[in-house]
């Protein structure tokens, strides 16, 4: 079945052509059920598709030399990718950086050619971890393998005790960075880029239902299915581990414009601004929820990546300013 790219750029008038040209080539007229595969055949689904994304990514920007060693973790966490623009200046930014994949799909290998290009974009030192993946693993296992983690992070990064330390990631990435922030101190910023919030799968939020689409690419059900990996243990309630104006650095959401997740962001963002924190927001025009996937090739992908090299190098009294599409 193919997509009716010209009905769906009407529905949705600010996509890019390119950004249509990808969900034509991956649109398959329904939404993926992930509860009716095993866990082992969803991860082969998604390898499959970031490998194909990697590969149609441009190299990083031919004026940047980024060299990349790799690193095991402690008690078996897995690998830190770790992305030096070379020369390396002891003095810009140390971003730790946790891919998406809703808790459960992914790793730091397959998201490298992201890893390489925000490197590259922002100048600084970028390390790509990885973590132990839900439903293997329990919702504090997680945490808590992300709070050492970072301790090592550190660790292995010449001067890091000079350099801003920057908390980042994408979708459920963004989730940990944000709630690890809260956990722990010495971090100058968070880049969140649309993250999940509300882990409540009950409560309402317009978005959730105007882009609930599958030739988005975007689906409640499997943002539903991620949640119920990560924290639907039997004994937690989901409402218990809700980002709320917790204690945070100040942060950087980076949304997209037509993604699922916006207006869940949009409220969060209010009511850590009403609490006193240091919070903007920046709204990518024709974003979706996997437009920095789709990389610079599109225009929101391209967009995206800037404003994540942007928030990067930005100063913590910079990321006051709000931002807007």
């Amino acid at each position: 079945m193919s997509l009716d790219t010209g009905q769906l750029q009407n529905d949705y008038p600010n996509l890019d052509s390119h950004t249509l040209d990808r969900l034509a080539a991956f649109y398959t007229g329904e939404n993926l059920d992930l509860s009716s595969m095993p866990i082992i055949a969803a991860r082969s689904l998604a390898e499959d598709y970031l490998r194909q994304l990697s590969a149609s990514l441009k190299a990083p920007l031919p004026a940047a030399a980024i060299d990349r060693t790799t690193c095991a973790l402690p008690h078996g966490l897995g690998n830190a990718y770790i992305y030096h623009h070379s020369p390396e200046n002891a003095e810009t930014p140390l971003v730790i950086w946790f891919h998406g994949g809703g808790w459960v799909l992914g790793s730091a290998a397959l998201h490298a050619a992201w890893g390489a290009e925000f490197a590259a974009r922002a100048q600084c030192t970028f390390i790509d971890v990885d973590y132990p993946l839900a439903p293997e693993n329990a919702y504090d296992t997680i945490i808590n393998s992300c709070v050492s983690t970072l301790a090592h992070c550190k660790s292995i990064s010449r001067n890091s005790e000079n350099r801003p330390i920057i908390l980042g990631g994408e979708s459920a990435g963004a989730t940990l960075a944000l709630l690890l922030a809260s956990k722990v101190d010495g971090i100058d910023r968070v880049v969140a880029v649309n993250p999940i919030i509300d882990l409540r799968k009950a409560v309402h939020y317009d978005s959730r239902r105007d882009f609930d689409d599958p030739r988005l690419m975007q689906s409640w059900s499997e943002i539903e299915w991620f949640i119920n990996q990560f924290v639907d243990d039997g004994e937690r309630e989901p409402a218990s581990i809700i980002l709320s104006p917790l204690d945070l650095p100040a942060v950087k959401l980076i949304l997209g414009e037509y993604d699922m997740l916006l207006d869940e962001s949009l409220a969060f963002s209010r009511a850590v601004a009403h609490a006193g924190g240091a919070i903007a927001v920046k709204i990518i025009s024709g974003a979706l929820h996997n437009s920095v996937e789709f990389g610079p090739g599109t225009k929101a992908g391209k967009r995206m990546i800037e404003a994540i090299a942007a928030a990067i190098n930005a100063t913590a009294t910079g990321i006051n300013d709000q931002s807007a599409r």
